[in-house]
């Protein structure tokens, strides 16, 4: 009976002490993040609730919250690690966990979920100890470590972007990626693209390689005399390049746009540089310059795009005479009969106020009579 109370002991002894030991390594505490309004009205959903209220001013985010912005509310999110969240329009996040170990060794924790929408992410570094930083998505999991990132969920797919400096792993079906500074990586169900540089063109097809897949055509009639004269626009290689070719002839004096358009309605408000190009060679205009009001070229290129102010358009026009002195409001002189390879001075998203969403992009040809050509369009962002 002695040796069995006193094997009883030990294992008591000992079973308490492993009981201790795992209460020391696993113990931890929560904590919550602060959320503070940029724009509109964010809304908070309690954990285990189902309603949604107002989180215009600071106000605590726990674990299991939800926060959701509408088409206008944006908000800026600052988790206990220091780390960051800017939290987009139209976006839903939950906490699912923010945590630190109580007792050594030090161990933070901090897993989101982006249900839906863009966000901004800031992972900051560690304060004590080690770090997991977990973001899921309806398309995988991510882990970052400390540094910059973007990431998306929209149209059945995820987008990730690493901006300035940092590190994500995904792991899908089995197959590990990696994406570091400078790249940019997609997935969706059964597929992902990348680890690509984080260089993003938001022109689809503009080297018309597929013929003009992605774009439409028409015509803008002028004055009713000249209404059944409209411009043309084929494919054509010139000069070893392939290109659109905008024609019309017989205008009887009158004002005609021929266009190609493409809708585009993409949030650039991650990036720091958006810059248009295209290449063109002017090959005949009746009308000199751009016309009696300044925007009539035999190719012209605009950018429409959404920003804190509102809807606006910017865009270049090319023209090689203007003997009759007319108005070139935005207009730029080029040689006839050359190619020229034309990028635009001006950055976009150094714009007052920026773009937030690139909404479409047009090019065309207007005037009188015209032809010309058009070649390798586009809209490159960084």
């Amino acid at each position: 009976m002695l040796w069995g109370a006193s094997i009883a002991f030990v294992l008591l002894v000992v079973g308490l002490a492993l009981l201790a030991r795992g209460y020391w390594d696993t113990a931890t505490d929560r904590h919550d993040a602060t959320v503070t309004a940029i724009a509109g009205t964010p809304l908070k959903s309690p954990a285990r609730k189902a309603q949604w209220v107002s989180a215009v001013a600071d106000v605590a985010l726990a674990e299991g919250d939800r926060l959701r912005t509408d088409e206008v509310a944006q908000a800026f999110v600052t988790l206990f690690d220091y780390s960051t969240l800017l939290v987009y329009s139209n976006t839903e996040v939950h906490l699912l966990r923010q945590r630190s170990s109580r007792f050594a060794p030090q161990q933070e924790e901090v897993e989101l979920a982006l249900e839906q929408g863009k966000v901004h992410v800031g992972v900051g570094p560690p304060l004590r100890g080690d770090k997991s930083f977990r973001l899921r998505t309806p398309h995988g999991v991510f882990d970052l470590e400390e540094g910059s990132y973007t990431l998306q969920v929209e149209r059945g797919h995820t987008r990730l972007r690493v901006a300035e400096r940092g590190q994500a792993s995904i792991e899908v079906d089995g197959a590990a990626y990696t994406v570091v500074r400078g790249q940019r990586l997609a997935v969706a169900p059964g597929r992902v693209l990348g680890p690509v540089a984080a260089n993003e063109e938001l022109i689809y097809n503009g080297d018309f390689a597929q013929g003009f897949s992605g774009w439409l055509q028409g015509n803008i009639l002028g004055f009713k005399e000249g209404t059944d004269v409209t411009g043309g626009v084929s494919l054509t290689v010139k000069d070893g390049r392939l290109a659109v070719r905008f024609l019309r002839e017989g205008s009887k004096g009158t004002h005609n746009e021929t266009y190609l358009y493409q809708e585009i309605d993409r949030d650039v408000s991650e990036f720091s540089e958006l810059w248009l190009s295209l290449e063109l060679q002017l090959v005949h205009q009746s009308l000199s310059g751009g016309g009696y009001l300044g925007s009539e070229y035999p190719v012209v290129i605009r950018v429409t795009y959404r920003s804190a102010s509102g809807d606006s358009t910017a865009g270049y026009g090319f023209y090689y005479e203007n003997f009759a002195n007319n108005r070139t409001n935005d207009g730029v002189p080029v040689p006839q009969q050359v190619w020229l390879k034309y990028t635009a001075p001006t950055n976009f998203m150094t714009l007052a106020p920026p773009p937030k969403r690139i909404l479409s992009v047009q090019v065309s040809a207007s005037g009188w009579d015209y032809e010309s050509l058009v070649a390798n369009v586009a809209l490159s962002a960084r």
